[in-house]
């Protein structure tokens, strides 16, 4: 599995230290492959399907920032906006994730549908998109 480096905190020694977390793009297929109920999944809950998914250390799941945010949480939090900028998630509400089956990707084993934005002006894209949604 790829991974990457990243800094947190010891609050026993004051120190900083590096932990290995898995990479971006894992963490995407992770995300991707979820199995999402129709309200979506609770953050939280997302991170510990994660964490099991990907046989995470105890060290690894509660590794913290000196903030005291959890460094595994807030490196799928990185990776979960991406995909809600891309239109591959939605946020139904707050503190829940869902994936989007409208734009969900054919290679990760879910539903595609692109949205054709090449022809016509911009207002018949936005009536069209509009019309789809």
């Amino acid at each position: 599995m790829e991974t990457v480096v990243k800094k947190a905190w010891n609050f026993d020694t004051e120190e900083a230290y590096e932990i290995e977390l898995p990479a971006n793009s894992v963490v995407k297929k992770g995300l991707l492959k979820l199995d999402y109920p129709p309200d979506g999944i609770h953050k939280r809950k997302i991170a510990e399907m994660l964490a099991d998914q990907f046989e995470l250390t105890s060290e690894q799941r509660n590794a913290k920032y000196k903030s005291g945010n959890r460094v595994f949480h807030l490196h799928i939090g990185i990776v979960t906006s991406s995909l809600i900028k891309s239109g591959e998630m939605v946020k139904p509400k707050t503190g829940w994730r869902n994936i989007n089956r409208s734009q969900a990707s054919v290679q990760d084993g879910a539903i595609e549908k692109s949205v054709d934005n090449s022809s016509g002006t911009s207002e018949e894209s936005i009536e069209g998109n509009y019309q789809r949604v």
